[in-house]
């Protein structure tokens, strides 16, 4: 009884590894595949330039313009963070614990009555 509780104990956790093994690398492969997208070809300091040389045309210009901004606000909300990290209790935890007042050290003299009033007259 003890051998067969051991060996679906034992298999139950190899599955259970094995599980977590498999789904790090499949996260971890389309972490890669889903990278940040490469910047614009061009940016818009180069497309002013190009149209002001007169190497392309102001409809081109206005196109080109519209895709260079599409571009680069995509690219800026794939590299943004895209929440808090950790468990989602902690984090509240964290972000709304008021910060608790420090006790009155035994060490720190009181403000109330300074050191001479605390002597024994004629001391």
């Amino acid at each position: 009884m003890f051998g067969q509780t051991l060996i679906l104990v034992g298999g139950a956790f190899g599955l259970f590894t094995g599980f977590i093994i498999v789904t790090r690398i499949i996260r971890r492969m389309q972490s890669k595949i889903a990278s940040a997208p490469l910047p614009p070809a061009f940016d818009m300091v180069e497309l002013r330039k190009l149209f002001e040389e007169g190497k392309i045309s102001a409809a081109e210009h206005e196109r080109l313009r519209v895709v260079v901004l599409k571009q680069a606000d995509e690219r800026e909300r794939m590299l943004a963070r895209k929440g808090q990290y950790g468990f989602q209790v902690i984090a509240k935890a964290n972000s709304q614990a008021p910060v608790p007042a420090a006790p009155p050290s035994a060490h720190t003299p009181s403000t109330d009555n300074p050191p001479a009033a605390n002597q024994a007259p004629g001391a």
